[in-house]
């Protein structure tokens, strides 16, 4: 990978943690040794917090979204962690890309708490 394609994946990483801290109103940052490691780390990680959520990002022209999620997947399987896609097309919007069986531990990661913790017992 050339050092342009290399500093257009690294501005696309930065920019999807800037909207990942403004969607979710929880920092986010490019992950630590990111520039070093590639696969053993996500893409973008919590700045702070912890979370089950690995993220990979692709940004392009037009950006293959099941190839990133497959990508993420077989890295989060490594990690106990749940597999996310953040693309975005040049010009368009931030899209994010998860398995329904994963909904939950998504929305958790968003929320930033349990969901099960709003659940009252039934009586």
């Amino acid at each position: 990978m050339g050092k342009s394609q290399r500093a257009k994946g690294a501005r696309g990483e930065r920019e999807a943690a800037h909207a990942l801290t403004a969607a979710t109103c929880r920092p986010w940052r490019r992950a630590v040794g990111q520039h070093r490691h590639g696969a053993d780390v996500p893409d973008v990680e919590p700045d702070g917090w912890t979370s089950d959520v690995w993220i990979e990002v692709k940004r392009g022209k037009r950006p293959r979204i099941y190839a990133a999620l497959q990508q993420a997947s077989d890295a989060a399987c490594h990690h106990g962690m749940v597999p996310v896609a953040l693309t975005r097309a040049d010009g368009g919007p931030w899209l994010v890309t998860f398995q329904l069986e994963d909904i939950f531990a998504v929305a958790e990661m968003a929320l930033g708490r349990r969901i099960e913790d709003d659940e009252e017992e039934p009586e």
